[in-house]
């Protein structure tokens, strides 16, 4: 079980690098301002910035908005 879990921490994105980013990364703390992260490895570092040791944290990803549903017409109905 333990095996599984480290597993699961170390998978990556494979969408692209554009993901690879600290702000995104598991040993990353994004600060108040949002333009900076602090991580546990290399100290207070942009929030963009890249690093070799980067594993992806799903709960840290941007969720786009969902669409608006669109407005139903009952007068239409017979």
């Amino acid at each position: 079980m333990v095996e599984k879990l480290e597993t699961e921490m170390r998978m990556k994105r494979t969408d692209g690098d554009e993901d690879m980013i600290c702000a995104r990364c598991v040993c990353g703390t994004p600060l108040f301002t949002g333009d900076a992260v602090l991580c546990r490895r290399r100290g207070l570092v942009w929030a963009t910035a890249r690093c070799r040791r980067f594993r992806y944290d799903p709960l840290k990803r941007d969720v786009k908005p969902t669409p608006p549903l669109p407005r139903l017409d009952f007068s239409e109905l017979p």
